[in-house]
């Protein structure tokens, strides 16, 4: 009996084993369309490699990705350590950041300064490793090494945990408790490229090949040309479509057939 008892306890004391389909992740999983990120639209990329992980987030303020607001990068190592006590059938999982990188896409100082990276010293367009001084919403690395998250995998997809307001998930505590829509395996062969509007293409860009005709109208204020603005064509009424010029800078859209550029070196 007393055999019998202590197996039963070191049995219900050790910690579950983890999913072996989440230990054996691999390829590049993403969203299939940007989802609501609070008031604007975020979309992952993610990709896992023998235990290593990395993700690319770019939050926008439309749906279509066409006003980006930045890009976030980060990668290292994940570890699954057992089975969620607060949401059924997910996993608790840690994930190592080891690099932390970040890209303005906004040109206007206000919105950089409305998500907190205007002490970042940020140039628009330029990457910048913010692994030893954090950004905003971004710990340090040696402040924040590990992201405290879910995993649930179904047949839908790879969900994880939705990121709280301060985005803090540096400690075990503040592990999420609610799961994000999933983001999806892309097909082999697609490269770094997740679902549009987010490819980078190689083709010139619009604005680039318009550089050489004459400009007839002058250009509008940059308040003419985001939505949110109390000057935007939303705002006045208007029922045009007008597509911010620095558009370019992020990729563009073509009925073309393109080809995706290659994913930035971490």
């Amino acid at each position: 009996m007393k055999f019998l008892a202590s197996l039963a306890v070191t049995l219900f004391a050790s910690p579950a084993p983890a999913d072996p389909s989440l230990k054996e992740l691999s390829g590049t999983w993403a969203d299939p369309i940007p989802y609501a990120y609070g008031p604007a639209y975020g979309h992952r990329s993610f990709t896992f490699d023998t235990g290593a992980w990395t993700l690319d987030f770019t939050l926008s303020f439309d749906p279509a990705g066409e006003v980006p607001v930045f890009r976030f990068r980060t990668g290292g190592t994940f570890t699954v350590t057992g089975v969620s006590p607060t949401v059924d059938g997910a996993w608790d999982a840690d994930f190592g950041e080891d690099w932390k990188r970040v890209t303005l896409l906004h040109p206007d100082p206000a919105v950089a300064t409305g998500f907190g990276l205007a002490a970042c010293d940020l140039t628009v367009g330029e990457e910048a490793d913010i692994s030893a001084t954090g950004c905003g919403p971004w710990k340090s690395v040696a402040a924040c090494p590990t992201d405290h998250d879910l995993l649930k995998l179904t047949e839908a997809g790879l969900q994880f945990g939705q990121r709280p307001a301060d985005n803090d998930m540096c400690t075990a505590d503040r592990r999420p408790t609610v799961l994000t829509p999933p983001v999806v395996r892309q097909q082999k062969g697609t490269g770094h490229c997740p679902a549009p509007p987010f490819c980078l293409h190689v083709q010139p860009a619009r604005s680039a090949r318009r550089a050489t005709r004459p400009v007839s109208r002058p250009s509008r204020p940059l308040s003419d040309r985001w939505p949110g603005s109390a000057h935007s064509p939303t705002a006045r009424g208007s029922s045009r479509s007008r597509r911010p010029s620095w558009r370019a800078e992020t990729g563009s859209r073509s009925r073309s057939p393109v080809r995706c550029a290659p994913a930035p070196a971490a």
